[in-house]
């Protein structure tokens, strides 16, 4: 007696059609739920085959899912997730609005310090250059999410407008932003392209913020009253300053970060937080497509575990807070409907790009105390 699913492979023929449009099936192989199909392509390339599928598939809700294992291709189908009824854009656009005032409210504070005003109080000057905190700040985390959408409109993938995270409290105001992927992403290539375009926007945007800001901050005593506030630094952070002022702040001194630079700061940070390779972060996206699903996921552990030793090691509890965040949060990420095919030398350089990028804006300790 036949088992379902051969009976129903048999019974759709839609579906045998629409594989053979781009892959010749070999044979079958079951699983207690569904069919997988050995397969080998008919086009000249796995991505033209693939893509000929999906064409297919997609208008009855289906996808085409490659995976390899043990030599043979293997194509197995899903279901693509329902597409709810769009709400508009207002939640996005409130969340915006909401971040420019906890990003401006914290730029006045920052601003207050900056000034050495005593106490909090108005001052047209310190609105200012909270707005100038505001305005780059979200410029920065604001490119980096359109710098992911655009790639993702670019490699046929839908995604939603970016999400702000407003925290209203010192010392950021905002605890960045996000977009979400509502569709399959098709390759290991188009995953990494993805995940590397907003990290590089928002570096690049950082380097431009902390140049000006630096140039409008000046060296000063060390303030030794309590509550004073100290930044960490990154490589890239440090050796912009000694090219800007010609030195590092002689002992005793310090260097007061003008708004602008505070803001191209918090852009390092959230840049290379971004780049850790865990689960949803860009970092993961970009180990997803570079080692494939098996290595992700160990390099995306031992991340982990290096969070808690870095916290231990410098005695900085805020690695622990990303580790557990990471933990609960990362998932495996997003995966490409064609984890075969690997990405070639030339976008394997993105990765390395990202490494390097990572190393130059990685802040170890952020918030000394």
């Amino acid at each position: 007696m036949e088992s379902d699913p051969l009976l129903a492979w048999k019974m759709d023929s839609e579906l045998r059609d629409a594989i053979e449009s781009g892959f010749e099936i070999l044979e079958l192989a079951f699983t207690p739920n569904y069919v997988q199909f050995v397969v080998r392509p008919r086009l000249f390339d796995l991505n033209s085959s693939l893509m000929a599928v999906k064409e297919r598939l997609e208008p009855s809700g289906r996808i085409p899912i490659l995976r390899e294992k043990e030599g043979k291709l293997l194509l197995a189908i899903g279901l693509l997730p329902p597409k709810k009824e769009s709400r508009g854009p207002w939640l996005n656009i409130i969340l915006f609005f909401a971040t420019i005032a906890s990003t401006l409210y914290v730029g006045y504070v920052h601003s207050l310090g900056y000034l050495d005003f005593d106490s909090f109080t108005f001052s047209w000057r310190v609105l200012g250059l909270a707005g100038l905190y505001s305005f780059s700040i979200m410029s920065i985390l604001g490119f980096h999410e359109l710098s992911h959408f655009i790639q993702s409109k670019r490699s046929g993938v839908r995604a939603t407008f970016p999400y702000f995270l407003p925290v209203p409290i010192f010392p950021i105001g905002t605890f960045g932003a996000f977009i979400q992927i509502k569709s399959p992403i098709l390759n290991r290539k188009s995953l990494l392209k993805i995940g590397f375009s907003g990290p590089f926007t928002s570096f690049a945007l950082s380097i431009v913020a902390i140049i000006i800001g630096v140039l409008l901050s000046e060296f000063g005593k060390i303030p030794d009253e309590p509550g004073a506030f100290f930044l960490g630094s990154s490589i890239i952070f440090t050796q912009l300053v000694i090219v800007i002022k010609g030195s590092l702040p002689p002992e005793g001194m310090t260097l007061f970060l003008h708004p602008v630079a505070f803001a191209g700061w918090v852009g390092l940070l959230v840049t290379s937080i971004n780049l850790i390779p865990i689960g949803q972060l860009d970092g993961g996206h970009i180990s997803r497509a570079v080692f494939g699903d098996g290595w992700a996921r160990r390099v995306s552990l031992a991340s982990v575990v290096g969070l808690i030793i870095l916290g231990a090691i410098l005695n900085y509890q805020g690695w622990w807070f990303w580790a557990f965040l990471a933990f609960m949060l990362g998932g495996r990420g997003v995966f490409p409907l064609d984890d075969v095919t690997k990405v070639d030398a030339k976008h394997l350089a993105l990765g390395i790009i990202a490494i390097i990028v990572f190393i130059l804006s990685f802040i170890p300790v952020p918030f000394p105390f």
